[in-house]
């Protein structure tokens, strides 16, 4: 399963305004996120749950970051996670195990 970067970006935008408040129009148009320190756990934990990945960023700091940078890393752990789980599929069913569906 494959899921777009530009999805990514539009899900990190809704999280963002869950989190912070702001409008989608006023995120967008800064094309940052500026998240303070106290929002910026609950959006990176939110985002972690949702994705159903670990983005290691879980810190009590501001984040400021560019969208679209912020949505390749995603993206990049997405692949990272998607890939490993293959891998491990793949190896599993090689050796005669029972696959799960």
């Amino acid at each position: 399963m494959s899921i777009s970067v530009n999805y990514i970006r539009q899900l990190i935008i809704k999280v963002a305004c869950d989190t912070t408040g702001d409008s989608v129009e006023e995120l967008i148009g800064r094309g940052r996120l500026e998240i303070p320190p106290r929002d910026a756990i609950e959006f990176m934990v939110r985002l972690e749950a949702l994705f159903d990945c670990t983005l290691g960023c879980l810190r009590y700091e501001p984040l400021s970051i560019e969208i679209d940078e912020f949505s390749a890393i995603v993206n990049n752990a997405l692949n990272v996670r998607v890939s490993t789980a293959s891998t491990f599929c793949c190896s599993s069913t090689s050796r005669g195990a029972a696959s799960v569906r």
